[in-house]
């Protein structure tokens, strides 16, 4: 019998996500059942740096149906012939001429989404199907219209001491008037103030100048994945650069997602789609194409607003 199993890394959702994508794929291609996955963490530093977001992960998901149950994974575990997990993931490997199990172990980030395009509405049904329904039910409940998604990194992210380091190095803060400039272009171009969202880990403090725009909520879902989930439903996302966050929102949704020079989303393997343009963004010198797909894409009304803050009202 072939399993595989997914070891996460102790870091945030986004970074998390990756070695569960390539083991549900390889579960699915290859029949191997999926050994329970252990989603919950213990982490320091968060609570130290006064993150909204404690990334402990506890109560997000319940095992899918098709998992192997904790226990069983144990046993398992402990009888195994581990195999590294395959460039190919359409291989089984061969059995241990012992008689026992094959175990394929999936770990860190790897290629990011390179071996993932094709396979985002399943990999979203997966995630859906293992969301508890508290966070199903968090993303959409607002009645207020935001089709624009904004994600606006902080946390362990520092802010760039130069412009070099924008280009330079990973883990930098996207500046704030990136995110202001690009959303006034976009309502520019599309001659109306279309509403937008902003999922953050940072506070309201931080985020001042661009909360002072009209017609730009903050919105708290209360945890990680009800807010990823929350980005994944708008239909231009404006990206935090060199966040993985940022990233999977785009891989689900499917839309137009921008960021700052020097800090693009394809750095984690992602591709622009048919209509749909994934890439670095100067408001002062957009691509001759983009204002044709802003237009589009925001034309045919407005999505419903997601999220709600932590005292339970709208956010």
């Amino acid at each position: 019998m072939v399993y595989c199993k997914a070891i996460l890394p102790r870091a945030g959702l986004g970074n998390r996500l990756f070695p569960w994508a390539r083991c549900c794929v390889y579960s699915e291609l290859n029949h191997a059942p999926m050994l329970a996955v252990r989603w919950w963490q213990l982490k320091i530093g968060p609570l130290l740096r006064g993150e909204t977001d404690r990334r402990f992960y506890a109560r997000l998901f319940h095992p899918a149906e098709s998992d192997v149950r904790r226990w069983q994974s144990l046993l398992i575990e402990i009888r195994a012939h581990r195999v590294p997990e395959p460039e190919d993931l359409n291989w089984t490997p061969s059995l241990p001429d012992s008689g026992r199990p094959a175990l394929v172990v999936f770990e860190g980030e790897c290629d990011h989404f390179a071996r993932l395009h094709g396979r985002e509405e399943f990999l979203k049904r997966r995630l859906l199907a293992i969301t508890r329904a508290r966070w199903l039910a968090a993303d959409g409940q607002a009645g207020i219209e935001y089709p624009i998604g904004i994600h606006v990194r902080r946390g362990d992210f520092r802010a760039a001491e130069s412009e070099l380091e924008l280009y330079s190095r990973g883990a930098v803060r996207t500046p704030l008037e990136w995110f202001v400039r690009s959303l006034r272009w976009v309502r520019e171009t599309v001659g109306r103030p279309v509403g937008a969202f902003v999922v953050s880990d940072g506070t309201a403090g931080d985020l001042a100048e661009l909360l002072a725009e009209p017609k730009v909520l903050l919105t708290r879902c209360d945890s990680a994945l009800g807010d990823l989930l929350a980005l994944s439903k708008a239909k231009l996302l404006l990206a935090s650069g060199g966040s993985s966050f940022s990233a999977w929102a785009s891989f689900f949704g499917g839309m137009p997602t921008l960021s700052h020079p020097g800090q693009s989303m394809k750095w984690f393997k992602l591709a622009s789609r048919e209509g749909c343009l994934i890439d670095e963004f100067n408001p002062s010198k957009p691509p001759a194409d983009l204002a044709e797909q802003v237009g589009r894409v925001l034309s045919d009304g407005e999505v419903t607003a997601v999220g709600h803050d932590l005292t339970g009202k709208q956010a």
